[in-house]
């Protein structure tokens, strides 16, 4: 009946066939409607959270399937991810971006979603 969230990133990728992203965007964004409507400035619910704070819910689109987050760097082996890091080799870079472009631009929007962006 309640959500404690006040900042919502909602990712829909473009090749989801199970994809119910526009139904809880428009869940949460209705939801931010109502919580505006509502707010009370200065009024604490029993966890002691005020309600004026506002819920700001957004909506990005990528490329990908709905198992893209699970997506693993299978061209990085763990014992030399650091290394590769700070210097990629050539051979494996091309596939590497082949393969996990849906998932470098999954981190993309997470990292512009927590920056505030």
């Amino acid at each position: 009946d309640s959500f404690r969230a006040d900042d919502v990133l909602v990712v829909q990728y473009d090749d989801d066939a199970i994809d119910e992203s526009d139904e809880l965007y428009s869940v949460l964004r209705d939801a931010a409607v109502r919580k505006a409507a509502e707010a009370r400035p200065g009024v604490a619910d029993l966890y002691g959270a005020t309600s004026s704070a506002p819920l700001n819910v957004r909506l990005a689109r990528a490329s990908g399937t709905h198992l893209t987050p699970l997506t693993q760097d299978i061209f990085l082996p763990a014992e030399r991810v650091a290394a590769y890091a700070s210097a990629p080799l050539p051979s494996v870079e091309a596939p590497r971006a082949g393969w996990l472009r849906a998932v470098d631009d999954t981190w993309a929007e997470l990292e512009d979603w927590l920056e505030g962006g």
